[in-house]
């Protein structure tokens, strides 16, 4: 049988025909050449390009991944991070995922030499329901707290595999922007893509245009997305530039931001055939501190692909702990069995005011505006969600 000639167009189907098949395990024979693919025009080769994005994210749909994430704050001169001025706190997340369903347990010490965390969490999210049940403990604290609800724990804004290996904004709410999350943004916005190919040093590099999440329609910037050919398309350095003018008002002038980004993920490790990254530096700098560079660093401690099962991700909420039912606005403590024991409370309305539900678990009287709001002042994780607040503040100085 005559082999088909090695021509562009065989080429780009050689290579589609590996993603018509995502859920096979990925091989070594799943890569394509810097030569074959510079030799592709621009339209095949944002095709070829998209095929592995995609085949990275169906890849990591079913993963269990432990990680750290450190803080720190340097010196920025002669176009480089210099000194370390500063170091805040970090995170632990052991990370289970399965399909769009997550369980994560979260752990923060507030100091870089802590041995013992300040508070501790554990959050499950259900893609079909989109409830989340979260739970967390504090340091030195006897009373475990709880929540359910549809907003996810705001600590996991540092859980960074999940925004740049995991195609995971499944970790924030559905009203937020997903730009920061590189695989899922990238898939897309392929109709925006112009694919370089550096043959020399092995690399595709995607360049598109970008905004900040929390700029939406303003400014204008660029991302650069360098993949290591031969290591199946893995992502290797992220470039971010932005730029945005903004009018003062009442003094006529405006007010020049920018935010640049350098993300470098290196210590790759072979599994299978499926290259991933174990460590991630992120660089921030703005106009605010030009003479700073913050730094979210990221080590992958472990990685394991393809056995998670549904029911792993799900948790019972230990006996007596104070939960809050955002869904029905209710709090009340559990028993043994982890369910509701003792009266059903509204939210907001003291101890000795129970409730009753219905037989669908509906409230009887549904609460006023004011009972809503309550919720939110259940202090679940507060060390937890009060110290990434710093954190973000400066990471993001903006």
């Amino acid at each position: 049988m005559a082999l088909m000639p090695n021509t562009p167009t065989s080429i780009l189907l050689s290579v589609l025909a590996f993603g018509l098949f995502p859920l096979h395990p990925v091989k070594a024979a799943d890569s394509i050449s810097a030569q074959d693919l510079a030799a592709l025009s621009q339209a095949d080769r944002v095709a070829v390009m998209k095929t592995f994005v995609e085949r990275r994210i169906q890849k990591v749909q079913n993963i269990d991944i432990k990680s750290e994430t450190r803080t720190y704050f340097r010196k920025y001169a002669n176009g480089k991070p210099g000194g370390q001025i500063g170091e805040g706190g970090w995170f632990e997340y052991d990370t289970q995922r399965f399909d769009g369903s997550y369980r994560v347990k979260s752990r923060f010490f507030p100091k870089p030499g802590d041995k013992v965390p300040n508070s501790t969490s554990i959050s499950h999210y259900d893609q079909k329901t989109g409830i989340v049940r979260i739970m967390a403990q504090t340091s030195g604290e006897k009373e475990t707290q709880g929540r359910i609800g549809l907003d996810h724990l705001t600590s996991m804004h540092s859980n960074r595999v999940a925004f740049h290996l995991l195609a995971g904004s499944y970790v924030i709410n559905p009203a937020c922007d997903k730009c920061e999350f590189l695989l899922e943004s990238l898939a897309s916005c392929s109709n925006s893509w112009s694919v370089e190919v550096n043959q020399k040093s092995q690399q595709a590099i995607i360049t598109h245009p970008h905004y900040i999440a929390f700029c939406p329609g303003t400014g204008t910037g660029t991302r650069r997305v360098y993949f290591d050919i031969a290591k199946g398309m893995l992502p290797v350095r992220i470039v971010i530039d932005w730029r945005g003018e903004f009018k003062n008002s009442g003094s006529g002038g405006s007010t020049v931001l920018w935010r640049e980004e350098r993300i470098f993920m290196d210590q790759p490790r072979n599994f299978d055939g499926f290259w991933m990254t174990t460590r991630i530096e992120e660089r921030i700098r703005t106009e605010r501190q030009p003479d700073e560079c913050s730094i979210f660093s990221t080590r992958v401690k472990q990685v394991v692909f393809g056995q998670v099962k549904e029911g792993d991700l799900h948790f019972t909420f230990p006996p007596d702990t104070t939960v809050a039912d955002a869904l029905k606005n209710v709090w009340y403590r559990t028993g043994p069995d982890g369910e509701p024991t003792g009266p059903i409370n509204p939210i907001g309305i003291p101890k000795d005011l129970p409730i009753t539900l219905d037989e669908e678990g509906r409230l009887m009287e549904k609460p006023g505006w004011m009972l809503r709001y309550g919720v939110w002042f259940l202090g679940i994780g507060v060390g937890l969600m009060g110290a990434l607040v710093v954190v973000r503040r400066h990471l993001r100085a903006a």
